[in-house]
């Protein structure tokens, strides 16, 4: 078990420079697609967050979730900055790469444009800022 679910409540860690939310990981995939502008559905039950109403239904408002930089990890990219994640690395990183300022991406190979599928490219150019061979 993971400790979002053994928690009902976020743990804030204090005595430290930290402050921990625990948080489930379709709130977080949810703030990070709000930070580009991506409208998203939200039926969490959360105690203490403000609430509105959109054409005559309650929402909870969650604030987006953006980040200065972000290090992923991508199986193979292209000259142009395209990238392929394998397996798990599809959940996160995309969102994250969208979400952040800066994305720096550590691909494991780097092919010459026009050598990827365009129907298997996950994350494209426009939001990879560094390539890293791995």
């Amino acid at each position: 078990r993971s400790l979002t679910h053994i928690l009902p409540e976020p743990v804030h860690v204090t005595g430290c420079e930290m402050d921990v939310p625990a948080n489930r990981q379709a709130p977080i995939a949810a703030r990070l697609q709000l930070s580009q502008g991506i409208a998203a559905d939200f039926d969490f039950r959360q105690q203490g967050k403000q609430k509105i109403a959109v054409n005559g239904k309650e929402y909870l408002l969650e604030l987006p979730l953006k980040g200065d930089i972000a290090l992923i990890k991508a199986k193979k990219a292209d000259k142009s900055g395209n990238l392929v994640f394998a397996k798990s690395a599809r959940n996160f990183n995309p969102l994250m790469a969208m979400a952040c300022g800066l994305v720096i991406a550590e691909v494991e190979e780097i092919v010459e444009i026009g050598e990827l599928d365009p129907d298997y490219i996950h994350t494209p150019s426009l939001f990879i800022d560094y390539l890293v061979l791995a």
